[in-house]
């Protein structure tokens, strides 16, 4: 009895193992790929600034590793433009009529960082004319 349930099992495991009742992954591409803020009133950057930042091109097979690398790729965006604390979430919508899966990335921005104060230290030994240009340098570039 026990090894009649057991032949079932595994019988169950390997057909859905294969994909016979499961739609394989493969199969499906992006979608439309969207970007909002949370606890946010602005947006800081356009979503075609975003999108390009993610590298996922809509009609382009699906895969969690690119979804991974668009979440990291956007998180280092955001860190260089001083967001040193932002939080991007996911949201993931099956269409089944286009066999796509629609993409919503969900930005919290926080606080944006800036330069205050910038001390320059070690630069003792340059010349004159070159200390006085640096010291008359409002913007730092």
């Amino acid at each position: 009895m026990i090894l009649k349930y057991f032949f079932l099992i595994t019988i169950f495991a390997i057909t859905f193992q294969t994909g016979i009742f499961a739609q394989s992954e493969s199969e499906l591409e992006f979608g439309e790929v969207t970007f909002t803020y949370k606890d946010s009133k602005t947006k800081t950057f356009d979503d075609d600034v975003l999108l390009s930042q993610t590298g996922i091109d809509e009609d382009e097979l699906y895969d969690d590793l690119i979804l991974n690398n668009a979440v990291t790729k956007l998180k280092k965006f955001y860190f260089d433009n001083g967001f040193f604390y932002t939080e991007i979430d996911t949201n993931l919508r099956y269409i089944s009529d286009d066999d796509n899966i629609s993409v919503k990335f969900i930005i919290t921005e926080n606080l944006r960082y800036k330069i205050d104060t910038l001390i320059y230290a070690g630069i003792e030994s340059i010349a004159p004319e070159v200390s006085k240009k640096i010291s008359k340098l409002k913007v730092l570039k």
